[in-house]
């Protein structure tokens, strides 16, 4: 049985009705917060502070133990990346959180909050670039001397870049195909279909 212990979090609640009636964009109010429940060595902080905001502040959603559980990760994430953190303050919470539960190291997540700046992702799309480790293969492609690569701009999301390469190649390869001197299609004589064409 799950027994909560007497502590006193009245210090911590007037805190929170300070940072709740401060003027905060979402992701300020999210740090401020995650900052306050990183303060209490607590266990049961997160769910005290989500039981507090919940039943005085009815108005205000989003304040659910798990999602104070984020804010707090939030904090302690970022709290010595101070580069990184200003990256994360410029996209959206859904985002973040994409990026906060990922499995990446700190240069990773750099990677992806410029990203998502840069090409608008959804947190669909941001997942689907994770899943497929963008921030690796775009370091191969950086890795690449300028003279040597395509020449796409940066802007172009990674799945156009992507077929406009393959396009790219499929057009070389035909063309390589129809006119570099004599070519031969194989089909089995007894189909009926095209033979053979000499150059």
């Amino acid at each position: 049985m799950n027994i909560r212990k007497n502590i006193d979090y009245s210090s911590l609640y007037d805190k929170i009705d300070r940072v709740l009636a401060a003027d905060f964009s979402q992701i300020e109010l999210y740090l401020e917060l995650g900052r306050l429940v990183s303060g209490k060595p607590e266990k049961g902080a997160a769910v005290m502070a989500a039981e507090y905001i919940t039943a005085n502040y009815p108005d205000r959603t989003g304040f659910s133990p798990r999602n104070l559980r984020r804010m707090r990760d939030f904090y302690r994430i970022y709290e010595s990346h101070p580069e990184v953190f200003k990256q994360a303050m410029e996209v959206g919470w859904t985002q973040n959180i994409v990026i906060l539960e990922a499995d990446l190291d700190m240069e990773g997540r750099s990677w992806y909050l410029r990203a998502v700046r840069q090409f608008g992702w959804s947190k669909a799309e941001l997942t689907g670039q994770i899943a497929a480790n963008a921030h690796l293969q775009r370091a191969n492609e950086e890795s690449i001397p300028d003279g040597e690569r395509d020449g796409f701009p940066e802007a172009l999301p990674l799945r156009v870049e992507r077929l406009l390469r393959f396009l790219g190649h499929a057009a070389a390869f035909w063309k390589k195909l129809c006119y570099n001197g004599p070519w031969q299609l194989h089909f089995p004589r007894q189909t009926g279909i095209i033979g053979e064409a000499y150059g």
